[in-house]
């Protein structure tokens, strides 16, 4: 099991902080650690000066001398693990090739990682900032998924549907399986829905690919 990131490094002591506590769970995961370096990228996505990686781009390089049973997780620099969540994802990819965790969230001034009782009563984000699959999945369905780039809008469902869709509509989201520390501010893409690149490329690409497969973009807050 390998798990990918992008090794982003956050400018402020705060966000540092919290990218610290999220991270310190991955320790307990049994999994092999892939950052994956703004330098590695093969196609940079470039927004005002800030390179953002495309999702194909980020998981090409993770799946890279892989073998096609191999699992692959990824997550987003911020994503804190609840314990033995490599485990229950090993599990659930031993009946279907792909699936998801949707996060649970706590307010940006925790400074311990929460417990497992304290993540299953936590508020869940409909956002998804985990996903995990057979690499064989990801070589076969890699083309059907538009060029979209993380930690801006709408990658995730897509990246939802795609796998769902693959994978006979089966229940493939686990449920509790991680957590994030809420986070804003005036730079952050919601407050920048339609000005930034990085959303406008993210918006339009995925209306097209959700169109394409018969759901409607509205449905996902995509107008």
């Amino acid at each position: 099991m390998f798990h990918i990131w992008s090794q982003y490094v956050p400018e402020s002591e705060e966000e540092q902080r919290r990218h610290k506590l999220a991270q310190s769970t991955w320790d307990k995961q049994l999994w092999t650690e892939v950052p994956v370096k703004d330098s590695d990228l093969k196609r940079p996505f470039i927004e005002n000066g800030r390179i953002l990686p495309r999702v194909v781009d980020l998981f090409d390089i993770g799946c890279c001398g892989l073998d096609g049973q191999d699992i692959v997780v990824f997550s987003n620099s911020d994503i804190g693990m609840a314990d033995l969540a490599f485990v229950k994802i090993a599990m659930l990819l031993q009946s279907v090739t792909a699936g998801w965790g949707n996060r649970k969230d706590f307010d940006a001034c925790r400074q311990v990682v929460p417990t497992p009782e304290e993540i299953q009563m936590a508020s869940c984000n409909s956002g998804t900032d985990l996903f995990f699959f057979r690499v064989r999945w990801w070589q076969k369905h890699r083309g059907r998924y538009p060029d979209m780039v993380i930690a801006r809008e709408a990658w995730d469902p897509c990246m939802r549907e795609l796998m769902a869709m693959t994978n006979g509509f089966e229940d493939i989201a686990l449920p509790n399986l991680c957590w994030h520390q809420n986070h804003g501010g005036q730079t952050h893409w919601v407050n920048n829905r339609y000005t930034l690149p990085g959303q406008i490329n993210n918006r339009n690409n995925a209306k097209r690919f959700l169109a394409s497969i018969g759901k409607n973009p509205i449905n996902y807050g995509i107008r």
